[in-house]
This record gives structure tokens, sequence and C-alpha cells, in this order.
């Protein structure tokens, strides 16, 4: 059974994951306008799409500043003040993916999930072909993509307006060219790692560090003579410090902070904390936010302009 498995064409593979994609997509039905904004345009869908369309609109990522005062919100209100600003704390290539598709179909938040869902064929066969290079066995490959192919969440998440899709898409085709550059010697395919994940990096900033992990596997396990070795680790990081560097040279300019992102400030009081707090005490998860903004108000919150 296992053996009649592995030898499944990869295109029956790749057709299967985009059937079950569009499945979904059909059940879900996100053209609909009160499922669009029920279930598509919600939580962090929210600011990506409020992003993405000021920069289709007024060719800005950032807010109209003088419209946001902080002194004229509620306490309740505050807390989710930083929320105002979605472009200082989310990273800016999934905005400007949805901006791009908007600027050609209009505002359609569907549209740009079946997009979404088409791209996301590209990560089984990208599965494929690292598991490919990593154990040399077709057989492997094929069982390791059949599993990502048919896994519920690749197949829900590809289906919502967030950055998950796109990520892995720009991630694993990062992978990809890392490990082929690696073994074949080409500096030119390392480069084009460093694009892909630096990019991913500006899409969710999670893979920050992942470059010196990335090092650190080429450093030990790369057959390559030494100074190609240098070349190589000199080369991607110069082209992931300068990707990167775009956006924080960004915030400086918008708010004077050579920073990527302000979320893990927000996020560690308002989230983690609070409902940490709230698991432990059983208090109501607004009253603990809400105290927290007054203390932070009392440490002179609302007077300063700086969200960083």
């Amino acid at each position: 059974m296992i053996r009649k498995i592995a030898g499944t064409p990869l295109y029956v593979i790749v057709l299967v994951n985009l059937v079950l994609k569009l499945a979904m997509f059909c059940y879900l039905a996100p053209w609909d306008k009160n499922v669009e904004s029920s279930k598509i345009i919600v939580s962090d869908s929210k600011g990506y799409e409020q992003v993405a369309e000021r920069l289709l609109v007024n060719h800005t990522y950032a807010p109209a500043k003088d419209t946001i005062n902080i002194n004229t919100f509620s306490e309740y209100k505050a807390t989710g003040y930083t929320m105002w600003f979605p472009d200082c704390w989310m990273m800016p290539v999934y905005p400007t993916f949805l901006a791009a598709i908007y600027s050609i179909t209009g505002i359609k938040p569907w549209i740009a999930i079946l997009i979404q869902i088409m791209l996301s064929t590209i990560s089984v066969v990208l599965v494929y072909r690292v598991c490919e290079l990593l154990f040399e066995n077709s057989k492997v490959a094929t069982i390791a993509a059949l599993l990502f192919a048919i896994d519920i969440h690749s197949i829900y998440s590809a289906n919502e307006l967030l950055t998950d899709t796109l990520f892995v898409l720009l991630f694993l085709a990062g992978i990809y060219y890392f490990i082929k550059g690696m073994k074949s010697g080409k500096i030119a395919l390392i480069c084009l790692a460093a694009v892909f994940i630096g990019l991913a990096c500006l899409t969710r900033l999670l893979v920050l560090i992942y470059p010196v992990i990335l090092v650190f596997i080429l450093v030990v396990f790369s057959k390559q003579k030494p100074q190609w070795k240098l070349k190589a680790i000199l080369s991607y990081a110069l082209i992931f410090g300068l990707l990167t560097g775009v956006w924080s040279y960004r915030n400086h300019k918008a708010y004077n902070h050579w920073e990527l992102t302000a979320h893990g400030g927000w996020t560690l009081l308002m989230f983690n904390t609070s409902l940490t707090k709230s698991k432990v005490t059983h208090e109501n998860l607004d009253s603990i936010r809400v105290g927290f903004q007054r203390q932070a108000d009392s440490l002179g919150y609302r007077k300063s302009k700086d969200i960083f």
C-alpha cells in the first residue's frame, strides 16, 4: 500500500491539493458579502486589508496620523490603540500582495484568496523538491508532498486572508534554493535563497533569526571549500540585511525607530500577559486589559506619540 502511494505522480498530488482547497473555497463562499464581513475580514485580516487599501488609494502604508488621537479614546478603546496603526506592527509583503491584486481586480478579497490558492499549489511542489534534495529519494519526497497536500490546516489557511500561505511559499522557496546552492556550489542560488527568506521575513517576522541556522548548516554540513563558504555567508547576510533593512529604514522615517515592528510590546501585554492573568485569576479579560492600559497611561503613554 505504501509503495503504491509512494508511486503517485507529483501532478496528481498537486491536483488533489488544488481540488481540496477549491472545495473549501466553495464551501466558505467568500464572495458573499455577509461571509466576507463575518468570516473573512476579521481579526488580523482587518489590519492587512486596511494597510492594503491605504497603499492602493493613498500610496502609503501609514494612516493619517493627525486623525488619530489617543486622548479622545476611552480606556477600553485605548487598549487596541496600536491597531489603528497596523503598518507599524504588520510586515509589508502581504498587504503589498493584496494591493497589487486589488489594483487589477478592484477591492475583492475573494479574488485574492483564489489567487492565493493557486499560488499555494507551488508549495506542494517545493515540499517535494526539498525532500528530494535532502533524502535523494523520490518515494520519501512523494509521501511528504502528499501529507502536506492533504493537511487540513494548509487547506483551510489558504482560504483565509492571512499571511500563512504566502509565507510558506516564500519560506520553502528560500530553503529549496539554499540547499540546491549549497550542494551545487552556485553562489547565485544562495543569493536567490536570501531574497526569498528576506521576503518571508517581511511577511512574517518569525524567521528573523532563521538565517543564523542556515549559516550554521552551511558551515558544518557543506562540502564546499572554506573560501566559497565565506563568500556564500557574506552574500546571504548582505542580501537578507538589505531587504529587512529597507523596512527598518521606512519605520525610522515614519516613526523615528530603527525597528521592524512594534508588535511585540502590545502582544506581550494585551494578549499574552492578559490571557495568562485571566486564566490564573479568572478575571474578565477586558477588565484586565483596561487595568494594564491605566498603568501605561499613568506612566505617560497617552502623552507620547511614539507608538514603538
